[in-house]
């Protein structure tokens, strides 16, 4: 008899004292992993964010070229691009070099950007070539003035979107390890 009080008191006493405290032990790992978990989510959702170039009012999700191999795939190859969408060239200061249209498929509007952030330069609709996989007769493209990043877009697009020589350009969800420098 004393011993089924003894358990009595021991049931009591788990049901009141450690019970809660294990339920409680547990609900805290999990608000830890919560804010982890979510943690996470907030580190993969800035990471996964797209490249965007904003100039004036308009804004292009972007691709980013930057380095050789990309530079000379560039856009060559697709059938489209969508509406405000581009690529961008990334390239060392004052350094962006001539394009050509080889392996194109529609025309485009390069726009050609300094390394203190304004657009020095606009190519409005480079032809693409009748046969997109010839280099013969193609057109090199450059701009008149030193460019640090070159911005491809659908041709009509920088007159759409009122884009003017000396137009301020933003950098915006660009990755930590290819950030852009304007100075």
């Amino acid at each position: 008899m004393i011993f089924d009080k003894f358990i009595d008191l021991l049931h009591l006493i788990f049901i009141s004292v450690l019970f809660p405290a294990v339920v409680l032990i547990g609900c805290e790992s999990n608000m830890d992993q919560s804010d982890e978990t979510r943690q996470k989510h907030e580190l993969t959702t800035v990471t996964n964010q797209i490249p965007k170039v904003k100039i004036g009012g308009a804004i292009f999700e972007v691709e980013l070229a930057i380095n050789p191999s990309e530079r000379a795939l560039g856009l060559s190859g697709r059938d489209i691009l969508e509406e405000n969408t581009g690529m961008l060239f990334i390239f060392s200061q004052d350094s962006a070099t001539q394009f050509w249209m080889y392996g194109m498929k529609f025309p485009l509007d390069l726009i050609w950007i300094s390394n203190s952030c304004k657009v020095v330069d606009i190519t409005y609709d480079a032809k693409n070539p009748e046969n997109p996989n010839s280099s013969e007769n193609l057109v090199l493209y450059s701009s008149k003035s030193p460019a640090t990043y070159t911005l491809e877009i659908n041709a009509g697009e920088a007159d759409l979107n009122n884009i003017k020589i000396g137009s301020l350009v933003d950098f915006l969800n660009f990755p930590k390890e290819n950030i852009v420098d304007c100075q």
